[in-house]
């Protein structure tokens, strides 16, 4: 795959996702650790001792890239929780942005000090990396704030052969059925948004499905105001979810 990969420099998301979708999980592993293939998908520069033991990005990640050109405008103020171990997307906005203010959160401290490692593209863009379980240490109101969050329960974790004692582990893990942080997701950021702000949830439905990440937004203070990709484009891509406040 990674070869193929490399011979065409011009395949679209989609027709990635779509390979990837039909790629063994142990294969999918040297993919998403491939500096050269992130590269190629996202624009920016990547470094293999950022890895700690992760991936630069999933078919979230790639799924999160359309919505987020899209509302990202020049000047915000943007949050971006659970950056993984190189800021794969605050890095990826910033490259076509300017004068962006991001707080980059993660739970994990050495994903922090990784990405912090990057140099930031783009004019005037501002990146803090703060250490943060969702938004328990973040302050202030954001114009966008995103999520591509853990949501694989520790069956499916299990049946795809991850160590449990792994950071892929702790990374991936959303809880007994995969819930758990999309639910503190929904709770807690409405206290960061304004009535003009927009949350986009990531979620790849495989293992958490589209019923249960609407009813836990039914339940919150967030109404779903669109859905990103249309359901004959779902697979390959992970749903986004475009959220905003109830009025």
């Amino acid at each position: 795959m990674i070869q193929r990969f490399y011979r065409n420099s011009k395949k679209s998301d989609k027709k990635l996702l779509l390979r990837y979708s039909k790629t063994p999980f142990k294969e999918l592993r040297r993919v998403r650790q491939n500096a050269r293939v992130a590269k190629k998908i996202f624009g920016i520069k990547f470094s293999k001792e950022s890895l700690q033991e992760y991936y630069f990005w999933d078919n979230t990640t790639v799924s999160l890239k359309s919505p987020l050109i899209e509302f990202v405008l020049d000047g915000m103020k943007i949050l971006e929780i659970g950056t993984g171990p190189s800021a794969t997307l605050s890095r990826f906005i910033a490259k076509s942005k300017k004068n962006l203010c991001i707080t980059a959160a993660d739970i994990n401290e050495n994903f922090l000090k990784s990405g912090a490692k990057y140099k930031i593209e783009g004019k005037g863009n501002l990146i803090s990396f703060v250490v943060s379980d969702i938004s328990k240490n973040i302050d202030g109101k954001f114009d966008l704030i995103f999520m591509n969050p853990p949501y694989v329960s520790h069956k499916d974790l299990m049946t795809i052969g991850i160590d449990r004692n792994s950071s892929e582990y702790s990374a991936g893990f959303g809880g007994q059925d995969g819930g758990a942080i999309v639910e503190k997701f929904l709770s807690q950021i409405p206290r960061l948004m304004i009535n003009s702000s927009v949350a986009l949830l990531g979620v790849n439905n495989k293992y958490l499905s589209d019923e249960n990440v609407t009813s836990l937004i039914s339940s919150s203070n967030l109404t779903l105001s669109r859905r990103f990709y249309n359901k004959h484009e779902v697979p390959p891509f992970s749903q986004v979810y475009v959220l905003k406040m109830k009025c």
